[in-house]
């Protein structure tokens, strides 16, 4: 009796530990598939930073295009019309119809992968703080 009670003892503890040998296998499986998939979201976040700032870049772009004949009536306007209207009517009149009437365009940044990580808290488990 005494030497089934020792041999079944030395069985259970072998179960015992392949049990938590499995445990700790499945957690470091599961610790690496998290840290995968954390690497691939901060990727993705990278990219998507990197698409918003080159839309940024592309409507700055638009947007300097379409205010340069504003800007370009303006110091028209402040150099040689300001002081003589009579003369110049014709041309102040084009030239502040330009300046008062062609469309406003103001520059909206583009934020939507930056305000999609910081809405999932996302944003406080990528690695790279600096950039971020």
């Amino acid at each position: 009796m005494k030497n089934k009670t020792g041999k079944y003892f030395k069985y259970a503890i072998g179960e015992i530990i392949l049990v938590v040998i499995g445990i700790l296998i499945a957690l470091q499986i599961n610790n690496w598939n998290e840290n995968r998939k954390q690497a691939i979201a901060e990727k993705e976040f990278y990219k998507g930073i990197k698409n918003d700032l080159k839309q940024d870049l592309e409507f700055i772009s638009y947007v300097q295009g379409y205010i340069e004949p504003k800007m370009d009536a303006y110091n028209l306007l402040n150099s040689k019309y300001s002081k003589d209207y009579v003369s110049n009517k014709t041309e102040i009149d084009s030239l502040l119809s330009i300046y008062l009437f062609s469309g406003q365009r103001t520059f909206y940044p583009v934020s939507g992968a930056f305000k999609s990580a910081v809405a999932g808290n996302e944003i406080n488990n990528y690695k790279q703080k600096k950039l971020i």
